[in-house]
């Protein structure tokens, strides 16, 4: 049997964020800590501060190393095994076959190192997730290909069915988005607007609108009243909301083109992969034989840019699973549409 192997010593900075995560997961376990900080005296109060300033830190880092220094994988011809934890060891086996999404990510902080995540997703009803941070890109394309080759097929039709997609793995569509059509997109979905309720609600519990908006509202009144020229204190007001919009409208649309830069959809017989992303690149990909669904979306403004949206599901993947891991395609035009039917087999 193959031994298990560690993986890279650069995967430290991935452990540190998810004990970060683990210890924000648990913050709440600190609150009697809070109550003596807040009721104690002065100097206990200091020597507490200090205290976690200094231990916090060391600690967060001591239990990343020691997260890094136990996991260990041993990835063999048709099945992944994973072992971890500090105090409560754990193993996983993961057959191929009943992984249902294998995806690569390079985070800003692997990029210069040449170091990537393979996320894996196992079918059932949980739709477990298990990442393999710290290895080499080359090393982690190279799993992906073998889990994602594996299909839920008869170990006596393997060969045949393999020795079929190898004939259709030529590349039969590659499809890319410039940066104008991932502009439409952050026209079209704009999560920044999202702000302005949850903006509206803080302002509302100040005295922001009472000190600041109304006596403003109230000099514009008077200055009409008192021939003061309308169109001035209006054109200030509407020239300020307008800044406003156009600020938010910008931010919306650099969000879509750091998030889905240099967006490239490559179709080679079965297999169909995605490629995106300026700070962080995620290669995603899926195979035709597990399509289930697709969901076409257009709102307003897209039915106004004559664009649409496509998320593809597949089968054994629960509606409980996060959008953010779907297989998705933010903006087509009806070109790209066109083609996009055609290897879908949907005309």
């Amino acid at each position: 049997m193959t031994s298990f192997e560690r993986v890279s010593l650069w995967a430290l900075i991935y452990f540190i964020g998810r004990t970060l995560v683990l210890f924000a997961r648990h913050a709440l376990n600190l609150l009697p800590l809070l109550v003596v900080i807040v009721t104690g005296g002065e100097q206990l109060r200091t020597t507490l501060l200090w205290a976690i300033a200094v231990a916090l830190p060391v600690l967060i880092v001591a239990h990343a190393a020691a997260s890094w220094w136990f996991f260990r994988y041993c990835a063999t011809e048709d099945t992944l095994h994973l072992r971890e934890g500090i105090f409560k060891r754990r193993q996983l086996t993961l057959e191929y076959e009943r992984i249902q999404q294998a995806d690569i990510r390079q985070p800003w902080y692997f990029r210069p190192f040449s170091q990537a995540v393979l996320g894996v997703e196992s079918a059932g009803s949980q739709g477990r997730e298990v990442e393999l941070a710290g290895l080499t890109h080359t090393h982690a394309e190279s799993l992906k290909q073998a889990m994602m080759q594996h299909r839920r097929v008869p170990h006596a039709d393997r060969e045949t069915f393999n020795g079929e997609t190898s004939a259709s793995s030529t590349t039969n569509l590659e499809m890319v988005l410039p940066a104008r059509e991932l502009a439409r997109f952050g026209l079209i979905h704009n999560p920044v607007l999202l702000v302005f309720p949850v903006a509206g609600y803080l302002l509302s519990q100040f005295d922001l609108v009472d000190e600041w908006v109304l006596p403003r509202l109230e000099g514009l009144s008077y200055a009409t009243l008192n021939g003061g020229s309308v169109l001035q204190n209006v054109s200030l007001w509407s020239a300020a909301l307008m800044l406003i919009l156009a600020i938010v409208i910008g931010l919306s649309v650099l969000i879509a083109i750091i998030r889905y830069h240099g967006f490239t959809l490559t179709v080679a017989g079965q297999r169909y992969q995605t490629r995106a992303g300026l700070l962080t690149i995620v290669s995603r990909s899926f195979q035709y034989i597990r399509l289930q669904r697709l969901v076409w979306s257009q709102g307003l403004v897209a039915r106004l840019l004559k664009r649409k949206s496509l998320r593809i599901d597949q089968s054994g993947r629960p509606d409980t699973m996060k959008q953010a891991k779907t297989f998705f395609i933010p903006v087509l035009d009806h070109d790209r549409e066109s083609q996009l039917w055609q290897t879908l087999r949907l005309s």
